[in-house]
């Protein structure tokens, strides 16, 4: 009985002592990501290099091409030619519908419409061909390496491909994108179709599965399976996360964010600077900045400095004299105020 209770009670303390890189043995996607959204430092990865088919992922490439054209506030008349090919999930626009191509952009983005990716492509471009062209000359800007698409609304056809890195990639600039954003976090929106309103309801449910979940897209395909990427932001740590070809990707984003973010350190920037002093008894001002930022490589960042060449007394302690900016690699990641450290008044 003895022997029987200690092995029951090592087995447990075997399960107990797996390294937290043993998750990636349980992830069910046949390639995942996870990037740091402000360094692109991968925290986690599975084949991530791989081309696969990325389903209607493939619409945070359109969306944020559209946000980007400056015809946002366009209004689109749907034609035969936008709503060719685009069978599956859809807005259900019919020839001759009126819609502004911003509400096209959230009806790809929250119920996966195929339709608005294709009017979007054709109002943007003036053929889908064309804005296809335009997709894949972005995605040779944004460094996706391994990434070829062949269709806006990510509806299989001919070699469409990505990778998870690539994706991330692309997820990560999308999410700088203000407009993106805030309509990848709604959970519903308002958009208008022939003058009338009508509400929609985000597919992706994360974003009731976690508080700290900034949504982004899901993708589903016979030949791809499903796909997500999603977006995590807790404490100023953005992250991204890509699952291709997965069984439980819901599961799959919640326990990688968690996972990836035990990888984050927490580092204090600071320093002092001296500058210049006129019209006091001493001819120069004691500052200091300080900022705490995570960081995935705590040893790996760079500071900037940006101040008065020199400042005139009359200073209170604490005003600001400069900024610092904090880099990780060439990404900005955090500012900080560069500050007086005394009280100097004018010497009389």
């Amino acid at each position: 009985m003895l022997k029987r209770f200690l092995a029951v009670l090592l087995s447990l303390l075997a399960v107990l002592l797996i390294p937290s890189e043993a998750y990636a043995a349980s992830v069910s996607a046949q390639s995942a990501v996870v990037i740091d959204a402000k360094t692109n430092c991968v925290l986690y990865s599975k084949n991530e290099k791989a081309p696969m088919p990325m389903a209607s992922t493939t619409k945070i490439m359109t969306a944020l091409i559209a946000l980007e054209s400056g015809k946002c506030a366009k209004s689109v008349t749907i034609t035969n030619e936008m709503l060719l090919g685009t069978n599956g999930t859809s807005l259900y626009l019919k020839e001759g519908d009126r819609i502004t191509l911003f509400d096209l952009v959230a009806g790809m983005l929250i119920v996966s419409g195929n339709d608005c990716a294709n009017a979007a492509a054709v109002a943007v471009s003036g053929s889908v061909e064309d804005f296809v062209e335009l997709m894949n000359k972005k995605a040779h800007e944004f460094g996706m390496e391994n990434t070829l698409f062949v269709t806006p609304s990510g509806l299989d056809s001919g070699n469409h491909h990505s990778t998870a890195y690539d994706m991330a990639l692309l997820a990560a600039r999308a999410m700088s994108n203000e407009y993106f954003s805030k309509i990848v976090s709604s959970k519903s929106m308002k958009i208008t179709v022939n003058g009338e309103e009508k509400i929609i309801y985000n597919h992706n449910k994360l974003l009731s599965m976690s508080e700290y979940c900034m949504g982004i897209k899901t993708g589903y395909t016979q030949k791809a399976g499903r796909c997500l990427v999603s977006c995590f932001e807790k404490d100023s740590r953005m992250l991204i996360c890509v699952t291709l070809n997965a069984q439980n990707d819901w599961n799959d984003h919640l326990a990688l964010f968690d996972e990836s973010l035990e990888k984050y350190q927490e580092v204090t920037v600071s320093g002092e600077v001296i500058v210049p002093l006129v019209g006091a008894v001493s001819n120069s001002l004691h500052c200091t900045y300080s900022k705490q930022v995570y960081l995935p490589e705590p040893d790996k960042y760079s500071v900037e400095l940006f101040y008065f060449p020199f400042v005139y007394a009359g200073v209170s302690k604490g005003d600001a004299v400069g900024i610092c900016k904090i880099y990780s690699g060439e990404n900005l990641i955090a500012k900080a105020k560069i500050v007086s450290n005394e009280q100097v008044e004018f010497y009389r």
